[in-house]
């Protein structure tokens, strides 16, 4: 399981990025749930490069978070793609 960062959010659009553990590159999302992370949420996932409909787990909410997954992104591709 990898593991990323919730390091960008726009929580209005309920657009959030979250940066791979050793690495530059960020996974983006969109969430339609009532569960949201906070900046600094620790997320596990088989897989961040997927993209639909995914199941993350917060761990350190230990809550499943439904997302629509935008896939991997440089550091600006992840600001754009969060309307940032």
């Amino acid at each position: 399981m990898t593991k990323a960062i919730v390091e960008l959010a726009h929580v209005d659009r309920g657009m959030y990025a979250a940066r791979l553990e050793d690495s530059d590159q960020y996974a983006v999302f969109e969430i339609f749930d009532a569960c949201v992370p906070d900046l600094g949420d620790l997320l596990e996932h088989g897989a961040f490069g997927a993209v639909g409909n995914q199941l993350y787990m917060d761990i350190s909410k230990g809550s499943a978070i439904e997302v629509v997954a935008k896939g991997l992104h440089g550091l600006g591709g992840a600001k754009r793609a969060c309307l940032l």
